[in-house]
């Protein structure tokens, strides 16, 4: 026995569900084949949609390769604008403030999620050869003041470290540990506290 086609499904369907609303013994032809173009418009329409977007990816995935904009260079490309946004932060505020910048629990050790936000700044330093800074290192009030300090130093030298290893000169890089000394942020609540583990890219010389 044959397979029914799509359109000879729809016509059934849409007939026996006439039949059972209308409890009609002949089928409404008018009705039924007006319900089946209706239906078979629509599927057309998908069909255009989803070759539409095929050829939309198609197109995307051609210019990246034709142009070698490929992941890695995206990043690049993301990276030369956070270059530029930095350095007009540092310009307009005198420092960068971050907190994208996290460390393993309890020590100084860099977590590579927070290696891009260096790279850029590696890159602005790179493009601004006069700038110098002082990486300056916060901790929250929790722990006692001086081990607060130590890993507040520990961590803005940590990050002086990779800086120098991506091509910027020790002598533009200061690493200070200030500790629970400059809160931004009442120790009171889990954000606040959260807020004060930060590190700051303060300008010490800009010649330009």
């Amino acid at each position: 026995m044959e397979k029914d086609n799509s359109i000879d499904k729809d016509l059934k369907h849409h007939f026996l569900k006439q039949k059972a609303k209308d409890q009609l013994t002949t089928p409404d032809f008018q009705t039924v084949f007006g319900h089946v173009q209706q239906k078979q418009k629509a599927k057309k329409r998908r069909n255009l949609r989803l070759i539409a977007a095929s050829v939309a990816i198609l197109a995307v995935i051609s210019f990246a390769v034709n142009d070698d904009i490929l992941p890695q260079n995206m990043d690049k490309i993301a990276i030369a604008k956070s270059t530029t946004l930095l350095y007009e932060s540092l310009m307009a505020d005198g420092k960068i403030v971050t907190n994208d910048i996290h460390f393993e629990y309890d020590v100084a050790k860099i977590k590579p999620t927070s290696l891009p936000i260096i790279e850029s700044l590696a890159g602005m330093l790179k493009k601004h050869p006069t700038v110098k800074l002082s990486i300056e290192g916060h901790t929250d009030s929790s722990g006692c003041i001086l081990y607060n300090q130590q890993l507040s130093y520990a961590r803005a030298y940590e990050v002086r470290q990779n800086l120098i290893r991506l091509g910027i000169t020790a002598d533009r890089l200061l690493a200070k540990g200030l500790g629970e000394s400059h809160p931004a942020h009442p120790n009171t609540t889990e954000k606040g506290m959260a807020l004060n583990r930060r590190v700051e890219f303060v300008l010490m010389e800009q010649n330009d």
